[in-house]
């Protein structure tokens, strides 16, 4: 593996990377499936409610 000058490794910077681009992408799906909960919730209460 080749080194910048800081001693970090490119493979380091790769998976860095790719860890925070996975961690956006699961942030983005809990923030969409939390918009559609209340809704969600509502028929489940209508249900328990019945």
């Amino acid at each position: 593996m080749e080194q910048n000058q800081s001693g970090i490794g490119t493979g380091t910077l790769l998976l860095s990377f790719i860890t925070g681009l996975a961690a956006g992408i699961a942030a983005a799906l809990l923030i969409d499936s939390s918009k559609d909960e209340p809704f969600a919730g509502e028929e489940q209460d209508d249900q328990l409610f019945i």
